[in-house]
């Protein structure tokens, strides 16, 4: 399973696209350096930093800028 995830930038910046557990725990870094205006699509393939295979679950997005963060709510299902 994979999933994309879609975000724009109204300027050039810094930004770090991470994946949680439930419990805190980084489960991997997708982005982290610049990146220009405009839409950016970001694919995740549902493993870890190690490359393992992450359980069926809830997850969170923390997409991070030098302006801006949100977290999202994700479900992963296999």
């Amino acid at each position: 399973p994979t999933t994309t995830i879609e975000f724009s930038l109204p300027k050039e910046e810094m930004v770090t696209l991470e994946l949680f557990n439930l419990l805190g725990e980084k489960v991997v870094t997708l982005v982290q350096g610049d990146l220009a205006i405009g839409h950016h699509k970001v694919l995740w393939n549902g493993n870890d930093k190690s490359g393992r295979d992450m359980p069926s679950g809830i997850y969170l997005c923390r997409l991070k800028t030098e302006s801006f963060q949100k977290t999202m709510k994700m479900i992963l299902s296999k």
